[in-house]
């Protein structure tokens, strides 16, 4: 069985990280709403804030369609946007919420992600008219440059590099952080069986390529708020945050028993299964490291007695 050791980091969260950099920001333009939005297909969220008290109606954490934000035109064309004058700048758009907003001047830049994607905005706000100009563009554009930096560390500090799961370091500091007194939930700790035989028959590229399915079909049966992270090699473990029905959590389990058999494309030969060990927790009792235990624990069970099926812990 594997051995749990407790983890701790000095390292500074995305959010700390996005906070010294909205204050890095901010004094390069004193005296606006500073914030870093981020955009979906549909939506657009405030992150990160600094106020300065311009009057703007803009608070963090807000969450508002796509189509009623200025943001919408710097995301369709990739552009960074300037209006010194609201009320004098025509928008091919409803303003009822600009205008909800008291903003009344704006400049905002794109976020790229590595890939190329916009991750979102750095924008200046204020209640009233002021005087942007390209040079502060310019300046916002380098200074996006940095959040996008912060998003590329923090993708590689909390994401399994295979598999792009969330990481074991994500897994013990979200559960450190986000886990109080009266939460209650599941842990599931995955193994995969016979996986050893392919790597050694089919070779490590066919073993990466399992294992990059084996991560997408586990994230297809559960839900959006669960977890599911690769623990290194061929384990995995997911968190379901809430889940305390043990029917639930029984489904939850034979949806990814039948999942993982299913066939590999191209690589008919593939005869894979995993098994599951199952613990549970309420509040801060455990450490995850206990927890994790716990499920290992029930996952040598499964192994003794047959593999390919799921076992609950039990003390």
């Amino acid at each position: 069985m594997m051995v749990f050791r407790e983890k701790s980091s000095n390292y500074k969260s995305f959010e700390e990280a996005t906070a010294d950099l909205l204050e890095l920001v901010n004094t390069y333009m004193v005296g606006k709403m500073i914030f870093l939005g981020r955009i979906t297909d549909e939506t657009f969220s405030v992150l990160k804030l600094k106020d300065n008290k311009t009057g703007c109606q803009i608070t963090e954490g807000m969450t508002i369609d796509l189509k009623d934000s200025v943001c919408q035109f710097v995301f369709a064309e990739r552009e960074p946007m300037l209006i010194n004058d609201m009320k004098k700048q025509f928008l091919p758009c409803d303003k009822s919420v600009i205008e909800e907003a008291n903003i009344g001047s704006y400049m905002g830049v794109p976020i790229y992600m590595k890939s190329g994607d916009i991750f979102g905005t750095l924008c200046a706000v204020d209640s009233k008219p002021s005087v942007f100009t390209e040079s502060d563009v310019e300046t916002f554009e380098r200074l996006a440059q940095f959040f996008m930096y912060v998003l590329e560390l923090n993708e590689i500090a909390v994401l399994d590099t295979l598999t792009r799961l969330y990481n074991r370091h994500f897994l013990y500091t979200q559960f450190e952080q986000n886990v109080h007194e009266q939460d209650e939930g599941t842990i599931m700790f995955l193994d995969l069986d016979h996986f050893k035989q392919i790597n050694d028959t089919l070779g490590h590229e066919v073993g990466d390529f399992v294992l990059k399915e084996v991560a997408k079909r586990i994230k297809q049966q559960i839900r959006s708020t669960d977890i599911a992270v690769r623990l290194g090699g061929d384990e995995f473990v997911v968190w379901f945050p809430g889940l305390t029905k043990t029917e639930e959590a029984e489904q939850i389990a034979c949806r990814i028993l039948t999942a993982i058999k299913e066939p590999y494309s191209d690589f008919s030969t593939i005869e894979l299964a995993t098994s599951i060990g199952i613990t549970r927790y309420k509040g801060r009792e455990k450490s995850i490291s206990s927890l994790l235990r716990e499920a290992d624990q029930a996952l040598y069970k499964v192994k003794k007695q047959g593999k390919n099926q799921y076992c609950f812990y039990h003390a």
